[in-house]
């Protein structure tokens, strides 16, 4: 059986979208998905380009990272790195998130380190209590189908 079935992240996905307009407001400008990727197949979760583009990947996990989410973070942040290496420019690039408890591991950790040896921003966005809880119900179901495996 595919991983497809037991992966369905519409959620989290509106949830990314939710996110990044929130970020949008907070840095005071429009950020979008690219229309088309910088990088061969490496898209980004939102882009604006200026003098300093800013180059975003939404990370919409609530509660505590798991390995694989550790895992996705180290490599959105490569990814981010890739595209401003390819932009031959210096870039603002940004893990936005919208729950602190979900890169707690980066505190006091290479990856945190990493993150700051880089440039590379943790920033939090606030979502409401509702678009949370539904976070947390599709990583609940996610959980339960994968432990079915």
């Amino acid at each position: 059986m595919g991983q497809k079935e037991n992966s369905d992240s519409t959620v989290q996905k509106n949830a990314e979208k939710i996110i990044l307009k929130k970020l949008s407001l907070m840095l005071g400008v429009p950020l979008k998905e690219p229309e088309k990727p910088i990088v061969l197949k490496c898209k980004l979760d939102g882009f604006h380009d200026s003098s300093r583009p800013i180059c975003v990947e939404v990370f919409a996990r609530q509660g505590k990272s798991l390995a694989g989410q550790k895992k996705k973070i180290m490599s959105d942040m490569c990814k981010l790195l890739l595209v401003e290496k390819k932009l031959g420019k210096p870039c603002m690039k940004v893990i936005a998130v919208s729950d602190t408890e979900s890169v707690l591991f980066l505190q006091n950790s290479w990856m945190g380190v990493f993150a700051q040896e880089f440039g590379i921003d943790i920033l939090c966005v606030d979502i409401s209590d509702a678009q949370r809880s539904k976070i947390k119900n599709a990583q609940s179901k996610q959980k339960m189908t994968n432990v079915e495996l």
